[in-house]
């Protein structure tokens, strides 16, 4: 509250003159001195003549269901009107919420229409316009506040209201300040007042709460509170004011706190773009250590004494050391980095009653007898091959250039004898080009008769058998295209040659897109993590 005592130009005004009625609401008027005779009053007592020529007093209750029909209520504050303050718009409001837009708000516009109004007047008219009124009419005027006055006890009632009164109901006391008036509270009435409360509230000073010392702990978090001291069963007066745990201050409010997080503590920038509100850190020196435990810090010297060179990803992190240190990095080290790792997951379609291609396929692989064993001393080579040929890549003894309209007419299956020397020798060359370029051998070559004989039977799409050797050959570009254009030589069906070379042109687009992409992610990641400003502060802080 900047200025709390206004001084009225003509008569002087009266010290430590009597209280205000109803002084819990703010309304105004006194208890003492002379009473005020407006009709809108319905707190004073009237004495009317009885019969016998007596006055008999009446009850306020009387009075108040008499005149509840001519009571003014505004439209701010929702209390009975006593005095209208009414600024040039015409606009009125009740004198109280007029005071306290000026004098606490320091607003000199119309709260309703938002006209600035720089000078006001309170009156006991509830309908006369500003134009109405003459300088003879106002005789009383605050020149700070730029209020004017019909009476002088409307002054006074008014401007009381700005005084350093004392909260507690039953004492009447006017302290000289806010040092004064928490002295007096503390050593009168044994309560203390908040001082956040008196900083940041627009309040009258008649209006702040008082607390009991324990309950002023409670109140605010900052003050030591005893081991003894329960909490209290109902809600304390005015909440509770929000507490810094690194500071170990109190804020008037969540926007006084939030900015003093901002500004004097960390926050990682990672966790708020995966949508990890409120995280807070004491200073830089604990945001380091939570890059290093939940991200990829980039461990570099160079990079450490920059700060915030952090990433959300291992391959975030790969593709800034290519970038930025790749001068120290050795050949295999950069062809590590450069490698996407790509995770291929599928799903499976349908619920379980529903089965499709795939598990008829499965199924009949099920029926399908054991492969025969190999001699372990054939008669010559040729018969090896052939009977490796035929007991472990087809379910028959049908090489893959076998036709689709073959399979599809259900015509028995050549014997291994009738097939062509010639291509059991190409298909064997095959199978040993994929155990010789796939990490895995051992389980490459049967994923590999199981991918061919599903995309021959029309079982899978010649995409599923891409991937199928995309994953085999752990995702080398290079390997893969070798074995599709050596799959392609094997096949003697057109249509089937055209569909794979077709999935594999559209494939191998994607995966150059991909890398693209991720390339120019990666760099404007790196860009917006160096761009970022560093600060100076350590801890976690969760509000």
């Amino acid at each position: 509250m900047a200025s709390q005592v206004a001084t009225p130009t003509p008569t002087g005004a009266t010290g430590n003159r009597g209280r205000r009625g109803n002084r819990g609401r703010g309304r105004g008027g006194r208890q003492t001195g002379p009473k005020h005779t407006d009709t809108n009053s319905v707190s004073e007592p009237k004495e009317s003549p009885s019969p016998t020529g007596e006055k008999k007093e009446e009850t306020k209750a009387e009075i108040s269901t008499t005149d509840a029909d001519e009571v003014d209520i505004c439209w701010i504050c929702a209390e009975p009107v006593k005095y209208y303050s009414v600024s040039q718009c015409n606009h009125r409001t009740c004198h109280v919420c007029g005071l306290r837009l000026r004098a606490l708000y320091k607003k000199l516009e119309c709260t309703f229409c938002k006209e600035p109004q720089p000078s006001a007047i309170f009156t006991t008219s509830p309908d006369a316009p500003w134009s109405s009124f003459t300088p003879e009419m106002l005789p009383y005027k605050d020149a700070k506040l730029a209020i004017s006055f019909e009476t002088q006890e409307m002054m006074e009632d008014s401007l009381i209201l700005l005084r350093f009164n004392c909260p507690e109901s039953s004492c009447d006391y006017i302290a000289n300040g806010w040092s004064d008036l928490k002295l007096h509270t503390r050593a009168t009435h044994g309560k203390l007042m908040c001082d956040l409360c008196i900083r940041h509230k627009k309040i009258f000073a008649h209006e702040h709460a008082l607390y009991q010392p324990s309950q002023l702990a409670w109140h605010l978090p900052s003050i030591q509170k005893s081991h003894r001291s329960a909490p209290p069963k109902e809600q304390i007066e005015g909440g509770v004011h929000p507490l810094c745990e690194f500071c170990r201050d109190c804020f008037f409010g969540d926007d006084e706190l939030y900015s003093h997080m901002r500004e004097n503590h960390e926050e990682c920038f990672i966790c708020k773009r995966n949508e990890v509100k409120d995280k807070y850190f004491r200073n830089y020196d604990a945001l380091e250590n939570h890059f290093t435990q939940a991200h990829y810090a980039c461990q570099q010297p160079s990079c450490l004494v920059r700060k915030f060179v952090v990433f959300g990803s291992s391959m975030d992190l790969k593709a800034h050391m290519v970038e930025e240190h790749g001068a120290d990095m050795t050949a295999k080290d950069k062809k590590d980095a450069r490698r996407i790792q790509a995770e291929f997951e599928f799903e499976e379609v349908g619920g379980p009653g529903r089965r499709g291609r795939r598990d008829r396929g499965d199924r009949e692989r099920e029926r399908e007898p054991p492969p025969q064993p190999v001699p372990s001393r054939p008669a010559n080579a040729g018969a090896r091959r052939r009977e490796a040929f035929s007991g472990n890549l087809t379910v028959d003894t049908t090489p893959i250039s076998t036709s689709r309209q073959q399979s599809r007419q259900g015509s028995p299956s050549p014997s291994a004898s009738n097939v062509n020397p010639a291509i059991l020798e190409r298909h064997t060359a095959f199978l040993a080009r994929v155990s010789s370029l796939a990490p895995n051998p051992n389980g490459a070559v049967p994923a590999m008769k199981a991918a061919v004989r599903s995309y021959r039977a029309n079982e899978s799409a010649a995409r599923d058998l891409i991937l199928t050797i995309w994953n085999i050959l752990d995702h080398n570009l290079e390997d893969t295209a070798s074995l599709v254009n050596a799959l392609v030589d094997l096949l003697d069906d057109e249509e089937k040659k055209n569909d794979l070379l077709k999935a594999w042109n559209g494939f191998k687009v994607e995966v150059c897109v991909a890398k693209l992409v991720f390339m120019h992610v990666i760099r404007y990641s790196i860009f917006i993590a160096t761009k970022r400003v560093p600060f100076t502060h350590t801890g976690v802080y969760r509000l």
